[in-house]
C-alpha cells in the first residue's frame, strides 16, 4: 500500500481475537493506510514496527461503549474497522472519549482525501 501524508497519529487499545487480548499500541493513519507499532518497554521513544491495516478496505464503525456482543467483553470509547473483503473486525479503544472524536475525525479525513487523489490526479509511482 502506498502513502504519501500522515493524517493521525496516537496511542490506542488494540483487542485482538479470538482471546480478546488487548494491546497498547502506537498507530499512524497514513492516506490508504493504518501503520501500527509497539513501543519498547525500557525504552519508550523507540518504536517497533508489527503491522498495517489497508484502510482502502476498511469500515469504520463507531461503536457504543458496554457490552460487546463480537468481541464479548465491555468496552469503552471504541470504534472498529471492518474489512468488506474478509470480514475481519479490528476493535480499538481510545483512552478518553475525545481521543476516539479525533480518530473517528481523521478517518474521516483520510477517506475524503483519497477520494480527492482522482480529481486532483494524484499518484505514486514506482521509482
Amino acid at each position: 500500500v502506498k502513502s504519501s501524508e500522515l493524517i493521525y497519529s496516537g496511542e490506542l487499545t488494540k483487542i485482538s481475537q479470538p482471546q480478546a487480548k488487548s494491546h497498547q499500541r502506537m498507530f499512524f493513519l497514513f492516506d490508504h493506510q493504518l501503520v501500527c507499532c509497539k513501543k519498547d518497554l525500557l525504552r519508550r521513544d523507540i518504536l517497533y514496527y508489527k503491522s498495517q491495516i489497508n484502510m482502502d478496505l476498511m469500515e469504520i464503525l463507531d461503536v457504543e461503549d458496554g457490552k460487546d456482543k463480537d468481541f464479548n467483553i465491555t468496552i469503552k470509547n471504541a470504534f472498529k474497522l471492518h474489512c468488506q473483503d474478509t470480514e475481519e473486525v479490528h476493535l480499538f479503544c481510545a483512552k478518553k472519549p475525545e481521543q476516539k472524536q479525533r480518530w473517528l475525525k481523521a478517518f474521516e479525513n483520510e477517506w475524503k482525501q483519497v477520494q480527492l487523489d482522482p480529481e486532483t490526479g494524484f499518484s505514486i509511482t514506482e521509482m
